[in-house]
């Protein structure tokens, strides 16, 4: 959202060609990026992790849900 308000901000042709270029960069980025689903294996690992009542957040713990869940062959226990 950043580079988007400062899209929005731009007073001149320059500040929106340069804000454009980053979002460009980020853009590119994430295209290389690989995303991982937060499928029922997630979701299952998910409540596990819950019913140890570990002191993290709800989304600290999907994304460690994500990360156990598509770790092939390893077991949670």
């Amino acid at each position: 959202m950043g580079w988007n308000a400062y899209l929005a901000r731009a007073k001149d042709s320059a500040g929106v060609i340069r804000g454009y270029s980053k979002l460009e960069g980020i853009l590119s980025d994430f295209a290389r990026s690989q995303v991982l689903p937060y499928a029922s294996a997630a979701a299952d690992v998910f409540e596990e992790l819950r019913k140890l009542r570990i002191r993290v957040g709800t989304l600290g713990l999907r994304i460690a849900a994500i990360a156990l869940a598509n770790r092939t062959g390893v077991s949670l226990w």
